[in-house]
């Protein structure tokens, strides 16, 4: 039911947006980021029971849960940066969405690194 509710309030956004574009673009655009800060605090408050989960997963990986923080780590960096970069886009402002998402690569990139040392580190001692 809640992604009936997360479609009907984009929808609800998007129309008056768009008849509001070609008068009054400021209205629309802060009309689309208010629709996008909306619907993405309706999704944070439905993390409780995948935190439960991933709070279990972390007891019982033990001293593995430096991998998975890193890796929750990338998803988080993922979903800011697409969900800044597509404002940015929908503001008109491409080159910095663009600059925003590359940052976000290079910065999963250097976050992934300490797996990919261990990696190296377990093949070697084959």
């Amino acid at each position: 039911m809640d992604v009936f509710k997360i479609v009907m309030l984009g929808i609800a956004v998007v129309l008056p947006g768009v008849l509001l574009k070609n008068h009054k673009p400021v209205i629309g655009i802060l009309l689309g980021i208010a629709g996008a800060l909306l619907i993405m605090m309706i999704t944070l408050q439905t993390l409780g029971p995948l935190l439960l989960q991933i709070n279990a997963l972390f007891s019982f990986l033990g001293d593995g849960a430096s991998y998975l923080t890193i890796l929750l780590k990338a998803v988080g960096i993922t979903y800011l940066c697409q969900f800044s970069s597509g404002i940015c886009r929908d503001s008109g402002f491409q080159n910095l969405g663009d600059q925003i998402q590359i940052f976000g690569k290079i910065y999963i990139m250097m976050s992934g690194m300490p797996i990919l040392l261990a990696f190296v580190q377990m093949i070697q001692e084959l």
